[in-house]
């Protein structure tokens, strides 16, 4: 029941011994100087509370008849269980002289959506027996408090579902005490600190009988940006006697001074983004100084964090669906996609008479959380000089967070706006022409310049000729090849949009989500539609089948790499030479390609020879194709004869646009596909010169970085600081939830849903009931089974191989043309995109109903 912080370190599996302890064993897994401590787990609770004295007061309790005091009286006289009397004694026995903090360790505490914050009891200062177990009995007391049952009640949880457990640290005299937020909770801005600070013990600030110093800092930039500080005319410190602590007055003459130094600003700022890195998200600390020592005796995350201090609106929208922000970010893979942001979204918007002129000087893309947000209030500008523009209609197109009442901003229709909005619209029209026109003469260059690329026997290129050419790549080649991709995706939101409003009137009979279906030859369906075939191919010969069915993926890898030439293996490398450009994550430079790494691929081929062939991927686009064909008959049957070839064009040229964008996007994906083979040779080089100490640091300079250093601008030593610092921010935030939209103008507050059903983005038609299996991870796609509703945060080109299994689709991110949404399609499974919260309220293995048409899940 009790367990020293040492020996838990020990175990590996672990008693319940809820958030507070576990946080503080993984600050010792850090090696963070934590007061040395043990915990008492669940169990002991759950023991105590079966005393027959305690029954009649707890039902009494339950029903509202007795208070928290009233129990505590009860508590202290029931019996503590026996194994936990010999084990106390036996720690004290250890520890004669030592004075304990006694804290409650909730199992539900610091949840990301249920902090517990100040709910359950501390006591300080403690020595001997009977005053440590009648502080465990008021740690204990604690979870039946009012405060904690309304609480329960307003986030929804169970009482049922509480567990208490209570660490016993060791109590520091502190001399100094506080709290650090990692991440400055109201401003939001990621690489400032927040610190307040008391003299004396800690629970005179969270108490709040005094108003603590304030210090922000930026430890990125090593700068303190602000203090406030407070006169301080007395302080809590620990006594000997009951209650164990007492206020003792300061000296009047240092009652100004500030709590911290700045080096001790730094100090304790340097050890918690050390916590924050090995966390992987903000958290906040509480500390205490003693005798010039920092320590560490608690650890949260940061469960609220508004972005006040961030101006404009910003968000991840159409960046996160399998894009740059679905997960950290690498400082070259953002510098790669932000030097063509900031070069086409202003020039497009320009060239179509979209951008404002208070935006012409504006960032367009920015990091916040080490994940790439766009300056959607920036876009906006421009777009509210449109006549019928209505905020709301393009926040929730495009799965924004609606921060406002109402519709937001709307633009009356009046002479000036119309004139505007046919300049714009004549604009559109040009270009959307253009576009169409440029694509195929640009893809067969693009092409030939891509195969040019592949053979270029760079191993053999000087340092000089290698350098010079790579920076060639990366500022030229991937400048062509990436914003005609950004210029047509402009273009085919605009195209989307003005088809919508031609489509308004027929939206109650035609299913719009089948009229953009059955698009043929898909880029990025051929991989899937060729390894299908593959696996057709392997069940006609049954050693063949069994090789591929039987044998270990490792084995497998080792065959692929040593040249084995039988059971089909030739066939799986022309095909891995086809397709070699795809990976798991195609818009993280860090992770292999399939031409490196065929894991993922012989995978999807094991689960592939399992399915029959209702799973063809062909033979679904076909039907799709004819749910298509039906649709737009229906549609141009319910037209006015004289608008039907307008109708008509207007749907070809979208389809045409949504086409060639998943065209250029496996263009795209080959580029990158270079651009990693290059990058990781001009790493091998810089290592090899000690200019980085790994191959993977290259990753972690921004491209102007990196530039500066191939040209001799940069020295060594800089670039390798530098590596640090973005590898300290990246780490940060690794395993952070980011908020979608931030900025002044939102709250903080998630976007949540309550009861059975679920509502979303209808993005691909159809009804299925099935086993959710929450995915969180690409990586752990190898748990899917045929029949499967996948659950997850949003999918990427990566995941097209395991589509062949699925019913059905659910992602918290993403809209109609995100890439589950268009594969869901192509295979004809209903999908619903954009559910907030969704991996959060969908259990793994959990029964529920998909409804594609109305954007609904029904958990049952």
């Amino acid at each position: 029941m009790l367990y020293s912080f040492e020996s838990l370190l020990r175990l590996e599996s672990r008693p319940i011994i809820g958030k507070k302890a576990e946080s503080l064993l993984a600050l010792l897994e850090q090696g963070v100087p934590v007061p040395p401590g043990a915990a008492i787990d669940a169990t002991a609770l759950e023991s105590f509370l079966q005393h027959e004295s305690l029954q009649e007061p707890l039902a009494a309790c339950r029903a509202g008849t007795i208070g928290e005091v009233e129990l505590q009286a009860n508590f202290a006289a029931a019996p503590l269980p026996n194994a936990l009397v010999q084990a106390l004694r036996a720690l004290l026995e250890s520890s004669p002289e030592t004075r304990w903090a006694v804290r409650s360790s909730g199992v539900l505490e610091d949840l990301a959506e249920a902090s517990f914050a100040g709910l359950y009891t501390t006591v300080l200062n403690v020595t001997g027996f009977d005053e440590i177990v009648a502080a465990i009995k008021t740690c204990w007391a604690s979870l039946f408090g009012e405060r904690v049952q309304v609480y329960l009640q307003r986030q929804g949880l169970e009482p049922a579902q509480l567990q208490l457990g209570v660490v016993l640290q060791h109590m520091i005299p502190a001399q100094k005490s506080g709290v650090l937020f990692t991440v400055h909770p109201l401003s939001g801005q990621d690489t400032q600190m927040l610190i307040e600070a008391v003299p004396g013990l800690g629970e005179a600030l969270v108490s709040g009988h005094l108003t603590p110093d304030s210090y922000t800092y930026d430890w990125r930039h090593e700068i303190l940006i602000e203090q406030r500080i407070e006169t301080q005319e007395h302080h809590l410190v620990a006594i000997d006697a009951p209650p164990f602590t007492a206020w003792q007055d300061l000296d009047p003459a240092t009652a100004a001074d500030p709590v911290l130094s700045l080096e001790e600003v730094k100090t304790i700022c340097a050890l918690a983004l050390s916590v924050q890195q090995g966390c992987g998200y903000p958290v906040d600390i509480e500390w205490v100084w003693a005798a010039g020592e920092f320590y560490l005796v608690q650890r949260r995350p940061i469960t609220k964090l508004h972005t006040r201090g961030i101006e404009g609106e910003w968000t991840t929208a159409d960046f996160k669906d399998g894009g740059v922000s679905s997960d950290v970010c690498t400082p070259l893979m953002w510098g790669l996609y932000d030097y063509i942001w900031e070069a086409t979204m202003p020039a497009y918007l320009r060239k179509t008479h979209l951008l404002a002129p208070e935006s012409a000087h504006v960032l367009w893309g920015e990091m916040y959380f080490a994940r790439p947000y766009w300056n959607v209030g920036a876009v906006k500008a421009g777009l509210k000089g449109l006549p019928g523009f209505v905020e709301r209609e393009f926040d929730t197109d495009l799965g924004i967070e609606v921060a406002y009442e109402g519709p937001g901003h709307v633009t009356p229709t009046n002479p000036r706006t119309l004139i505007h909005g046919l300049k714009v619209l004549a604009a559109l029209k040009q270009a959307f022409a253009s576009r169409l026109a440029f694509n195929p003469v640009f893809a067969t260059r693009q092409q030939k310049r891509l195969d040019e690329l592949a053979v270029t026997p760079i191993a053999d290129m000087t340092d000089p000729a290698l350098f010079g050419a790579y920076l060639q790549l990366l500022r030229q080649d991937y400048f062509n090849s990436e914003s005609a991709y950004f210029y047509h995706i402009f273009d085919n939101s605009n195209v989307t949009t003005l088809f919508k409003d031609q489509f308004k009137p027929y939206r109650e009979r035609i299913n719009y989500l089948a009229l953009i279906s059955g698009l043929q030859d898909l880029s990025h369906l051929r991989q899937n539609r060729e390894l299908w075939d593959l696996s057709r191919q392997y069940l006609t010969a049954p050693d063949t089948l069994a090789y591929w069915r039987d044998t270990p993926e490792a084995q497998l890898m080792n065959d692929w790499r040593t040249g084995h030439s039988e059971h089909g293996m030739p066939a799986m490398r022309q095909y891995i030479h086809r397709f070699g450009h795809h990976s798991p994550r195609e818009l993280d430079l860090t992770v292999a390609r399939f031409e490196e790494d065929p894991g993922f691929v012989f995978t999807s081929l094991k689960q592939l020879l399992g399915l029959d062939d209702s799973a063809n991927p062909g033979l679904s686009n076909q039907r799709q194709h004819q749910d298509y064909l039906s649709e737009r008959a229906k549609l141009l049957k319910a037209a006015p004869w004289h608008k039907r070839r307008g109708l008509a064009a207007a749907l070809d040229q979208l389809r045409a646009f949504l086409w060639w964008r998943e065209e250029l996007r496996d263009l795209s994906t080959r580029m990158y596909h270079q651009i990693r083979r290059w990058t990781l040779e001009v790493a091998k080089r810089l290592k090899a010169a000690e200019t980085l100490m790994a191959t993977q640091d290259i990753f972690f300079l921004s491209l102007d970085e990196l530039d500066a250093l191939l040209s001799g601008k940069l020295a060594g030593p800089q670039a390798r600081q530098l590596v640090l610092t973005h590898r300290a921010y990246y780490n940060s935030f690794r395993g952070f939830r980011n908020p979608d939209e931030i900025g002044s103008r939102y709250s903080g507050k998630s976007r949540t849903q309550s009861g059975k059903v679920l509502l979303g983005v209808a993005c691909s038609p159809g009804t299925v009931t099935g086993t959710a299996r929450v995915i969180r991870d690409i990586f752990d796609a190898d748990r899917l089974q045929p029949g499967d509703i996948l659950i997850t945060r949003f999918t990427d080109p990566g995941w097209t191989p395991r589509f062949s299994l699925l019913a059905g689709v659910a992602t918290e991110t993403g809209g109609m043309l995100s890439h589950a949404a268009v594969i869901s399609r192509e295979y004809g499974i209903p999908a619903v995109l954009a559910v907030p919260s969704l991996l959060d309220r969908v259990k793994d293995g959990q029964q529920i109903t998909l409804d594609g048409d109305r954007g609904e899940l029904l958990l049952e």
